[in-house]
């Protein structure tokens, strides 16, 4: 198995990253492995443009085998996410129709 690597050419600036800190969080439709230890699974998440990326996210962080907490937040009308892991850069843009349901879990 490859390791997952963080995303990359994020077009958001780490201090905007940061700040989705403090923004709502949602689960997000995901494909889930099992990880490398126990307590962690590896998730794959697609973007906007179709890209595949993945992410080693503890175990607790996924719900149903299909679902992964992620915090969110909207720029220039694209919905933005990061993922519960160790690398704190991981900006992605994602598609509205990947989030499931309208549950949003407040910070």
């Amino acid at each position: 198995m490859r390791r997952p690597r963080p995303a990359e050419n994020s077009s958001l600036s780490r201090s905007d990253v940061l700040t989705m800190k403090t923004e709502k969080q949602a689960w997000l439709r995901c494909e889930v492995q099992a990880g490398m230890f126990s307590d962690e699974v590896v998730v794959s998440v697609v973007t906007t443009d179709g890209t595949a990326r993945s992410f080693f996210v503890p175990k607790e962080a996924v719900a149903n085998g299909d679902k992964v907490r992620v915090q969110m937040t909207t720029r220039s009308g694209v919905l933005w996410v990061t993922l519960p892991t160790a690398h704190p850069y991981n900006a992605m843009p994602v598609r509205k129709a990947d989030l499931i349901g309208e549950e949003v879990v407040p910070v």
